[in-house]
This record gives C-alpha cells, structure tokens and sequence, in this order.
C-alpha cells in the first residue's frame, strides 16, 4: 500500500481523485510510484509546476490538472503516449510546447483561459483529436495545418480576438459543434457549405451583418445562435433547415421577422428580442412545436392577439416588454388580457434572455 495525504492506495490502483484539496502546490510525489495509474484528476488546486516525474505515469489516459497555477509543462509530460485527455483549462500558462504533437492518442484536449496569444502549432499534429476546447486564450490568428485535425468533432474557440471566420475550420467535415462566440468576426465564410455534418453553430458576440445563403444549407443544423451580431435581415433560405430546433437572433438590427420562420416544423426555441420588429408574426401559431418565444425589446405595434390567444396556449414561456400592453393597444379589454396572459399565465418577463448555446 502507498499513503499520499493520509490516504492508503493499492499499487494497482488505476484512478485517484486529488481534486480541491487544500495547500497542494506540487503533485505528491508518491503519485508517481503509481505506475498503473490510468487517471489522475489534481484540478482545483494551487499546483505551481508539474514534476519530470510525470513521465513514470506511463499508463496515464486521462489527465486533469485545470483550474490551477501552473506557469509551464515538463517536457516529459509528452512522453504519455497513451494519454487520450488532457485539461490543462485555467492555468497561468504562456506558451504550449511544439512537442505536443506527440501526444498522438489524444481525442479530447481542454487548453482554455491560459494567456497563450497564438494558437499551439503542435496541436495541429494530433490527428486523432475529436474535441478541442480554447476559450479565452487571446488567440487571433488560425494556423494553416490545423486542417490536419481531420478527426475534429467538436470546437469551442469563444473568447477570443479572431478577426476572420477560419477558412482552415471549413474542411472538417467530421465536425458537429463549433463555436465562435465573443469573437470579432465580420463575415461567415460561403465554404462553411462543407461541413455537412455541423449540428450547433453559435457566433453569437460577433460583429456580423450579413448571413451568407450557404450556412443555411447545413441540412443537418439542429441549433443555431446569432444574437448579439449586427444582422439586418434574415434570409428567406433559413427554411431549408428541416431540423433546426433552437434559433438566437436576439440583440441585432432586424426589423421584419422572416416568414420562412413561421413554417419551421421542428422549432422549441426562438429569440427575436431586442430587435426592430414592428409586427407580430401572427402566422407563428401555426408551428406546432414551439414552446419558448421571446419577443421583448421591440417596437411591436400591430398586434392582434385576442383572436390567437388559443393558438398561443402551446407556447410555455412568452417575453414581451411591458410597454407593448401600455402603448400599442386600442382597448383596455385587450391591455389587461396581454397582462394577465403575458405576466401571470405564462412566468417568462424579463429584461434579460439567457440564450442556451
């Protein structure tokens, strides 16, 4: 048996949790004595450097040492051959080393919220990646090879200071989630047609102002997120995804909500806040799946909801602003009838959606 902080392991052991524990600044030295160890989760907890003797895990396949203090990465910790996950997410790292690339059996790799500026060539190399995720890492620039990553299936890039759509992104064709939030991207590329395989596309945060008709040929897309962008109109094309279920375009400059919009068959979610719309889509009744519509923040003044409120009772949550009930109405009948239906029949009026991505 072996002790590390008081705890008796079998050397056979092949999992050890030494999550949030209280004054640990390096990994316990014991640990490597631990040869059979597949996993070892250390996350949460004030480690400033990792030991060389990191490299006796050879058995290692998951490794988690996020949300600490650590400034670098022994070299030898690429030496883990069989490492297939990595979380080395929210550290005080700078800078990835090259020989990262020889982590060849890696599918899932957490690298977010480290101060690194560019993005680690040698990621580009680990061509068995499934799932990358580098949020908040000041990254401004896609390096070419990172279309080798042809296994890729998942990709977070949130957070960071991208200026263009990475064309290199377009020819994963394997890929089913990416994600691009709070960037500075301008323009969506027309080769995002390619990926054919992409369910969840979410640029929400950007500075878009124009839909490209190739994203909505994405047959496969079940969620799309575009709110707080600079979209002035959305194409009559967004019909042609079948499957969409979740739809954001809150917060963007759009003043005539799509018809194409109201034929959706398979739509649960919709935000259209805080836009510029003036007319209710009365022809959204029609859906028969939609059951969060969120419409607050806009100028909405040619409202005709009594003959509808049936037709509205499949609709669970239902945000309007409170001025519309105040402002737009003819007849006290039909003021309190849009108070009582929107604030005390249905629970959803706020200020603030939070959009699901």
């Amino acid at each position: 048996m072996i002790t590390i902080l008081g705890q008796e392991y079998s050397e056979s052991v092949e999992s050890i949790d030494l999550c949030d524990l209280d004054d640990i600044y390096e990994i316990p030295p014991e640990v490597f004595l631990l040869t059979n160890l597949k996993s070892l989760d250390i996350s949460h907890n004030e480690l400033h450097t990792i030991s060389p003797d990191i490299s006796k895990l050879i058995n290692l396949e998951k490794l988690d040492i996020s949300c600490n203090d650590t400034t670098s990465l022994p070299e030898e910790l690429f030496s883990l051959k069989k490492l297939e996950y990595l979380d080395i997410n929210s550290n005080e790292l700078t800078e990835i080393s090259n020989n990262i690339s020889h982590l060849t059996n890696l599918k899932t790799l957490f690298i977010g919220h480290n101060e690194l500026g560019m993005f680690p060539h040698g990621i580009c190399a680990l061509i068995n990646l499934e799932y990358l995720e580098m949020v908040g890492c000041k990254v401004k620039l896609i390096p070419s090879q990172f279309t080798q990553l042809v296994q890729l299936k998942e990709l977070i890039l949130s957070d960071n200071d991208l200026n263009t759509f990475p064309k290199e992104i377009c020819s994963l064709q394997y890929l089913t989630r990416l994600n691009l939030n709070h960037n500075k991207i301008k323009i969506i590329l027309p080769e995002i047609k390619n990926l054919e395989n992409l369910t969840t596309f979410c640029v929400l945060y950007n500075n878009i102002s124009i839909l490209p008709n190739e994203l909505f040929q994405l047959n496969s897309l079940t969620k799309l997120i575009c709110s707080l962008n600079k979209i002035k109109s959305i194409p009559d094309s967004i019909s042609n995804l079948l499957n969409l279920k979740y739809c954001g375009f809150g917060n963007n400059h759009i003043k005539i909500f799509p018809k194409s919009l109201t034929q959706m068959e398979h739509l649960y979610y919709l935000d259209m806040s805080n836009n510029y719309l003036t007319e209710f889509p009365l022809n959204i009744t029609n859906s028969h799946t939609l059951v969060k519509l969120f419409l607050h923040h806009n100028p909405l003044n040619c409202i005709n909801l009594e003959k509808n409120q049936n037709n509205l009772d499949e609709i669970t949550y239902f945000a309007m602003k409170s001025k519309i009930y105040s402002a737009y109405f003819a007849t006290l009948r039909i003021q309190n009838w849009i108070r009582k239906y929107v604030l005390d029949k249905y629970f959803v009026y706020s200020d603030t959606i939070n959009v699901a991505i």
